[in-house]
């Protein structure tokens, strides 16, 4: 990865452009909250529009699972 790839936002620490690398097909998938161990597990027809959408939502502490934040 370039360097200017591993910029992330201010409070983040997801680098731009993370999901770019998962294309647009479809998957199944899991989200780990590091400090519980619970997994949250999903499927998705576009996987990088659906972990956009879920780490916008826990960035914003406002995803609808809230074993999660």
């Amino acid at each position: 990865m370039e360097k200017e790839n591993n910029k992330c936002r201010k409070g983040a620490n997801i680098p731009y452009r993370t999901f770019g690398v998962y294309g647009t097909g479809k998957a199944i998938y899991g989200i780990s909250n590091i400090i519980t161990n619970k997994i949250y597990v999903g499927s998705t027809t576009n996987i990088q529009k659906r972990l956009i959408k879920h780490f916008n939502e826990l960035f914003h502490n406002r995803h609808r699972n809230k074993k999660l934040q």
